[in-house]
């Protein structure tokens, strides 16, 4: 896996007559524009609007160990999901999750505001409590929101069947087991307008 800084959103289309099995006319691929909604459903997505399943699922936070990057954080949240969420210890390397409720998520407007109808903006605030994620001193450097899909009949849970939607190295962050940290997240699900694309 290899995040990336921003997001680039392209739409193309091709179209091919043919007759009798043969090519008449092939257009080539063309540019088409993609459309407002898109960043909408989006969002409308991660916030299990529709099916409230696939979407937003936890908040993973940690520290990886020395790197710090998204390949060990990301090994790392994988093999804690996979093998039973163990408890963290202090003074090692770890990694833990919470859950993210339906209720902590928010639509925003162009100026930041909650709303009720749907946009393209989220606001995603989840507080990680006393004597969470155990009791103890942690340094928090890393965190990354999770989405996990479980085969229903099964339950079996894969490293294919857990998705990372954003990770955030940001430094230490020291908290004791008498303190709570609140996070507040913003994501923003945009079209792509840094290049003209017109229907041909």
């Amino acid at each position: 896996m290899n995040p990336k800084k921003g997001m680039i959103i392209k739409g193309e289309y091709r179209d091919v007559i043919s007759k009798r099995g043969e090519s008449i006319k092939d257009s080539g691929w063309k540019s088409n524009t993609i459309a407002p909604d898109y960043g909408k459903f989006l969002a409308a997505l991660m916030k299990k609007e529709f099916n409230k399943q696939g979407g937003i699922d936890y908040i993973a936070v940690g520290s990886s160990g020395t790197e710090h990057n998204f390949n060990s954080f990301s090994e790392k949240v994988v093999y804690y999901f996979i093998n039973d969420r163990p408890i963290p210890q202090p003074g090692q390397p770890w990694v833990w999750a919470q859950e993210i409720k339906p209720m902590n998520i928010t639509y925003l407007d162009e100026n930041d505001e909650e709303v009720g109808e749907m946009t393209n903006k989220l606001k995603i605030e989840v507080t990680i409590g006393e004597d969470e994620p155990s009791t103890g001193t942690f340094d928090f450097f890393e965190f990354a929101l999770v989405g996990i899909y479980r085969n229903q009949e099964t339950a079996e849970l894969t490293e294919d069947n857990i998705f990372f939607i954003n990770y955030v190295n940001h430094g230490q962050i020291t908290k004791d087991n008498t303190m709570e940290l609140t996070r507040t997240i913003k994501l923003t699900f945009p079209i792509n307008q840094n290049e003209e694309e017109n229907h041909e």
